[in-house]
């Protein structure tokens, strides 16, 4: 059901996102949905995902749909498990989520 709810949102954000955006997206749900499953061992995304979000043009919509994943909350946690210190280009909007959003 999580794989088709993620296949359901590539859809919906068909035109603003790349093909790489859309490979992430669906392998990151999937990583969501294996740690739900596995309790003891640790689950890490690959390299080939981060690689895929580095080289997406989509980047903010991947932040916007992996903090709503961490229900809102965008802790090191939640971008050390997405990758996100890795695929994200504009550091400055990094550090701005990181605390709160980009309102002053």
């Amino acid at each position: 059901m999580g794989i088709i709810e993620c296949i359901g949102t590539v859809e919906k954000h068909r035109r603003s996102m790349d093909d790489n955006a859309s490979r992430y997206l669906l392998f990151f749900k999937e990583h969501t949905l294996r740690r739900g499953q596995v309790s003891n061992e640790q689950v890490n995304l690959s390299w080939r995902e981060i690689v895929w979000a580095f080289h997406c043009n989509s980047q903010e919509i991947l932040v916007d749909l992996v903090s709503r994943q961490s229900q809102g909350k965008l802790l090191w946690e939640n971008a050390r498990e997405s990758g996100m210190f890795m695929w994200m280009r504009d550091s400055t909007a990094l550090v701005s989520d990181s605390q709160g959003g980009s309102d002053p």
